[in-house]
């Protein structure tokens, strides 16, 4: 309900989930724009979502594919494209969160919570497919002892968007009983 006076508790709550979700934010940027989509890294050996460098025994150097299509053989490039684009669109759904986040807090929109809500849950199931997929696809080469930091940062940033999520929905739980119970008390 649209201008209704929020209790402190409740703007308490909603200024945590802003906080919440401006942490999801910065834990995507670091992982995939400042670490590049890097998840993994051992000397020669590259694997992102924008690289793909492997060590070749034969010639004792690196072979760094740039070009998804050049990777038929190894693994399966479309797949590959699919976790980029799943991936990387989540942290644009999230900044979009954000910002239906601020507004719906300015003003005390259930609407926006609501649609907030929406923004969060598709972006956690596509962070969490893109990442599925790219690992499963790239498993053969996986080794967990290299993995950079910059995967855990996505990691972290999936289990940031499930508690977003619940925070979110219970906000949007707590803030319609108090619409309800301010309703009978006038």
């Amino acid at each position: 309900m649209m201008g209704q006076k929020m209790g402190p508790s409740l703007r308490c709550r909603g200024v945590t989930i802003i906080l919440v979700q401006i942490l999801v934010c910065l834990l995507l940027v670091y992982a995939l724009i400042i670490g590049g989509g890097n998840l993994l890294v051992d000397g020669c050996k590259k694997i992102g979502f924008y690289n793909y460098c492997l060590h070749n025994a034969t010639t004792e150097d690196c072979r760094c594919i740039t070009q998804f299509e050049d990777l038929y053989g190894t693994t399966s490039p479309h797949g590959l494209t699919l976790s980029l684009i799943l991936t990387y669109s989540s942290l644009v759904i999230v900044v979009m969160g954000l910002l239906a986040l601020v507004l719906a807090q300015c003003h005390n929109d259930d609407v926006l919570w609501k649609y907030n809500l929406s923004l969060n849950l598709s972006s956690l199931v596509g962070l969490f497919f893109g990442i599925t997929t790219h690992l499963f696809l790239t498993w053969d080469q996986f080794v967990l002892s290299h993995v950079t930091p910059y995967y855990l940062a996505l990691l972290l940033a999936v289990c940031g968007l499930s508690l977003q999520s619940y925070l979110v929905s219970r906000y949007i739980r707590l803030n319609s009983f108090t619409d309800d119970l301010s309703f009978l008390m006038a």
